[in-house]
């Protein structure tokens, strides 16, 4: 009788385990399917949307990121006005590199040989008679050609680096409009290696139209000092009368933002601290006040939240020196994307008492989405509970104009007023704390599996005694 009793208490625990985990999976599948509302975040703000284009492009603005909760900006959603959730995508801000174009003059010096000997016709003779017969002597000159051969130009580039092309201002004698010429490279005019060949230099027109071309492109002159310009045709022909190196340099433009901040002593006297108060992700940062003539190593540590431990970013070193009336500076820590709140600076090996302050910077996001629901848009962000979603809209767009061979421009999206919704039913930026009925729950649950456990345990017990009788 009482391992029947047992039994039903064991079997009813059992039960009441398995539907409370079935009621809570159930829970959660609804939760997961009711449609999100713009009152269930934290701030909203309308999006204006002017034009007419298919998709539009939202840069997020800085509040953005000291109010969402994720770091990966899940929390984001842009509702039409019936309140629907409209497709998006998150993309960063990529990098422009701008190619500047410079041109200095270099000087050429002509370079000549002496002319080769030839055979003159100046034949002279004379016939003397004697006793022994007529003698006829004959007398014919060899002479050098006058003045000096132009064989080739020498250009001076010894003081300009990083060289990637030549312009040449020439012209010719007999009006040829077309000449092959080729460069030549030196470091110590003894020994010449080829750079470029048969690049072709012509000015030509016909009934009013015209094409020049007087620039010699895509050459490395890394290794000389000294260019030397020919041609197949007589250089007698071919007149150089400037020559200017090319040079470029990349340039990276506008895509990075930048946040200044104070920072403050650790009460453990163990570094600087910084609070960005935002989830940025940031991939640069830099020290703007160094003492002159200071130079220390530093430890760099991140964090997203106040509660978390300290995550080591990086070791480095910065310098403010000054050399010979010359001021050397290195200040910067480039740093691989981190997504965090909270920085601190530990300096090595030097005595600042004053926190240095820093400037970091992070490369936007852009929100783009199809113009498919009812206008005004709005944008919501700020909870904590929401589950990532992101769209594909761009990558949708970059295969349309691949398959159509048309080009798809966004509109240009505009935000409006950030407003905090005070009401709104899940609208927190910090985690939900656990409630006393799902504290009860699970007190109740580990309270059955212990009861289970020494149940089990006397039964057998028991089991094993009738055996034994």
């Amino acid at each position: 009788m009482k391992n029947k009793y047992i039994l039903t208490i064991l079997i009813f625990l059992t039960a009441f385990e398995f539907s409370y985990a079935r009621k809570s999976s159930t829970d959660k599948i609804k939760a997961e399917k009711v449609a999100e509302k713009p009152k269930d975040f934290g701030w909203i703000v309308d999006v204006e949307t002017p034009g007419s284009f298919p998709a539009y492009s939202l840069e997020l603005p800085i509040e953005i990121y000291k109010a969402v909760y994720f770091s990966n900006l899940s929390d984001i959603r842009i509702f039409d006005a019936m309140g629907i959730v409209i497709p998006h995508q998150l993309v960063r801000r990529k990098d422009k590199t701008v190619s500047v174009e410079e041109k200095q003059v270099a000087p050429i010096f002509p370079i000549y040989r002496e002319g080769d000997w030839q055979t003159i016709e100046d034949i002279s003779g004379s016939v003397h008679k004697s006793r022994s017969g007529t003698i006829l002597k004959v007398k014919v000159q060899s002479q050098p050609a006058k003045g000096r051969v132009l064989t080739s130009y020498l250009i001076d580039i010894s003081h300009i680096d990083d060289i990637t092309g030549l312009e040449l201002k020439w012209k010719s004698k007999n009006n040829l409009t077309i000449h092959k010429v080729n460069v030549e490279g030196s470091y110590t005019l003894r020994q010449w290696e080829s750079i470029a060949n048969d690049s072709p230099l012509f000015q030509m027109d016909y009934e009013g139209h015209e094409i020049s071309n007087s620039r010699i492109e895509n050459i490395n002159t890394k290794n000389y000092r000294y260019l030397k310009i020919s041609t197949y045709d007589t250089l007698s022909n071919f007149i150089l009368l400037e020559a200017k190196a090319i040079t470029s340099t990349n340039t990276v433009t506008g895509n990075r933002k930048m946040l200044q901040l104070k920072g403050n002593k650790n009460s453990q006297n163990t570094g600087f601290i910084y609070d960005s108060k935002g989830l940025f992700s940031f991939d640069y940062i830099r020290l703007v006040t160094i003492p002159k003539n200071t130079s220390f190593e530093y430890n760099l540590f991140s964090k997203r939240r106040n509660e978390d431990g300290w995550s080591f970013v990086k070791k480095g070193m910065v310098y403010n020196l000054n050399i010979e009336n010359n001021n050397v500076r290195h200040d910067d820590m480039k740093i691989a994307h981190r997504n965090a709140r909270f920085w601190k600076i530990e300096i090595i090996g030097n005595n600042i008492s004053s926190p240095p302050q820093i400037e970091l910077g992070w490369r936007p996001h852009k929100i783009i989405f199809f113009d498919s629901g009812k206008r005004p848009y709005r944008l919501a962000f700020g909870n904590a509970h929401i589950q990532f979603t992101n769209g594909n809209v761009d990558n949708l767009v970059g295969e349309i104009m691949k398959r159509e061979r048309v080009n798809v421009h966004y509109g240009i999206a505009k935000p409006g007023t950030i407003v905090y919704i005070e009401k709104g039913e899940n609208a927190i930026t910090i985690l939900p704390k656990t409630s006393k009925t799902k504290i009860i729950l699970w007190v109740i649950m580990i309270f059955a599996v212990l009861l289970l456990t020494y149940m089990a345990k006397s039964l057998y017990g028991q089991i094993q005694k009738e055996k034994n009788d």
